[in-house]
């Protein structure tokens, strides 16, 4: 199910950059107003600050969010926002359907903990410099309009680097990697199936599903 653009929230602009099955990628710009009311994410989100900083607040869990921090909202979670910092803040937002949150976040839980509603690993992660730089590098795509394929895979990219940056159990990943065996089978059957339609603009879901016997 795409997501669905959110309601006007009083001193937010909201700019949708990008919208395919698998990311929509927005723009947030808050004048910096603090908000006494409760609000709610209209879905799974990723949301990065480009310039300025907030706090979030959800129950007695509080974040301040700046370039250095990734937050994490689901769906119809309550939080409250203010700015210790004036000017406001400048996000980007990754909205994921709750598919593609259940996949990612697949990676870096054991199987057996899997829920059937998907949640992230945390409230938030800090970031470095790189994961920073590739959700920028996502955005400017969406924004010149770049084949949906790179936006998607770079967008993905980004979050999947947020969850990594979130996983408290990282000494496990080598128990997660993919074989490399596996992998080039993928490679190969994903070069197959582009390579006759490479002049065509390709998502990722266009691209599962040619590879779905």
């Amino acid at each position: 199910m795409m997501p669905r653009t959110p309601p006007p929230v009083p001193g937010v602009a909201v700019n949708v950059l990008f919208r395919s099955a698998t990311v929509t990628i927005q723009d947030w710009c808050c004048r910096g107003a603090d908000r006494n009311a409760e609000e709610a994410a209209q879905g799974h989100v990723v949301a990065v600050t480009r310039r300025g900083a907030y706090l979030r607040q959800i129950g007695r869990d509080r974040v301040f969010a700046d370039s250095g921090t990734a937050v994490f909202c689901e769906p119809g979670q309550p939080y409250r926002v203010s700015h210790p910092v004036q000017g406001g803040d400048l996000c980007t937002l990754f909205v994921l359907p709750p598919e593609g949150v259940r996949q990612l976040v697949g990676r870096h839980v054991p199987a057996d903990a899997a829920q059937a509603t998907p949640t992230f690993l945390a409230s938030h992660a800090a970031i470095d410099c790189r994961t920073f730089l590739l959700h920028r590098v996502a955005r400017d795509a969406a924004i010149v309009g770049e084949d949906p394929l790179v936006v998607e895979e770079t967008a993905l990219g980004f979050v999947e680097r947020a969850l990594q940056a979130a996983d408290p159990t990282e000494g496990a990943a080598a128990a997660r990697v993919v074989p490399l065996r596996t992998a080039r089978d993928y490679a190969e059957r994903v070069r197959a199936i582009v390579a006759p339609r490479f002049r065509e603009r390709l998502s990722l879901v266009e691209i599962a599903h040619e590879d779905t016997p």
